[in-house]
């Protein structure tokens, strides 16, 4: 059983923009979850990581599970998707936030994260 929420990380995207500027976890964590806003830019968000905070950041993928070949699809937050908390792949300490449509306003995205 986890010990809750220990840290919580806020990263906000300029109105227009659509790449957050690099957030520190400071440590990889066990689990990590997305606090997603009302966005009404109706846009697909994805993370971004690198190996260092001033690394190459490229797009998070997740292996496809039970196929004969291996793949990977990108991870990617359906566009429906605002006002929610969602768990995003974890054991990432330097992330980026991308919506694939410019923000209406600026939008404050928070990272929660924990350890089990």
């Amino acid at each position: 059983m986890g010990v809750g929420i220990q840290r919580s990380f806020a990263v906000t995207m300029a109105s227009g923009g659509t790449l957050t500027s690099a957030l520190d976890l400071g440590k990889t964590f066990q689990k990590a979850y997305l606090s997603v806003p009302s966005m009404t830019s109706n846009s697909n968000i994805h993370i971004h990581a690198a190996p260092s905070a001033s690394g190459t950041y490229r797009r998070v993928v997740l292996p496809v599970i039970g196929t004969a070949t291996i793949g990977h699809n990108t991870f990617t937050i359906g566009s429906a998707t605002t006002n929610r908390v969602l768990e995003i792949p974890a054991g990432l300490q330097f992330i980026k936030i991308e919506t694939t449509a410019t923000c209406d306003s600026g939008e404050t995205f928070n990272v929660l994260c924990e350890d089990l």
